[in-house]
């Protein structure tokens, strides 16, 4: 009887660390996506124009570039050309979390943005969202 409830026990105590583990590791997974939502992020965008709508993308982003610097979650938002190839532009954006990143590509502005797009561009855009890696 006692070898029985020993086992019992033994059992019961193996289980009851298994799941604090288990919880322990959906509780880390939680806090590291939760960590690299809030983490600082950085959007570096290249475009390639056509060379007839350079001076009208100039024009068209101007309004998207004043409003997207205004909202909350932004910290910096800059259009670059490059001064050996005029045709190819970047979009360098510093944003505080995923979250803002979100919000943003939900904004009016934006929205606008990406329908109009295709019309300026010889080419896809190449997009990349970085977390910075020195506040992980």
């Amino acid at each position: 009887m006692k070898a029985k409830f020993f086992l019992f026990l033994l059992t019961a105590t193996f289980l009851a660390v298994s799941c604090c583990n288990t919880a322990k590791n959906v509780v880390s997974e939680s806090n590291q996506l939760q960590n690299e939502q809030n983490m600082k992020k950085i959007i570096a965008a290249h475009l390639t124009l056509k060379p007839e709508k350079i001076a009208l993308f100039l024009n068209f982003t101007t309004a998207l570039i004043e409003k997207s610097r205004t909202e909350e979650g932004n910290i910096s938002y800059t259009l670059y050309q490059n001064p050996n190839d005029p045709l190819k532009f970047l979009f360098f954006e510093e944003w505080k979390s995923q979250d803002a990143i979100d919000i943003h590509f939900a904004t009016e502005h934006f929205q606008e943005f990406d329908k109009t797009i295709g019309e300026y561009i010889a080419e896809p855009p190449v997009i990349t969202i970085y977390d910075v890696a020195a506040e992980k």
